[in-house]
């Protein structure tokens, strides 16, 4: 399994094979633990989960930081 590098700790990607809306909740968790290992609060996270997670989307993300 491949591993990102943020910040100095490496985070286990993740491979989609089924799509649920349980999968997407803990993957949902999964961001979340992630980040807070990198510093980022609960707080300063938004994540918009696709009302029917079974169709195919393409994924995206953005982020937003002062100075």
């Amino acid at each position: 399994m491949a591993t990102l590098k943020v910040k100095g700790y490496e985070l286990e990607s993740f491979n989609l094979k089924g799509a649920s809306q349980r999968k997407a909740v803990q993957l949902k968790n999964n961001i979340f633990t992630s980040l807070k290992k990198v510093g980022v609060s609960e707080d300063d996270i938004d994540i918009n989960l696709e009302a029917v997670v079974i169709k195919k989307a393409k994924a995206s993300v953005a982020w937003y930081m002062e100075g």
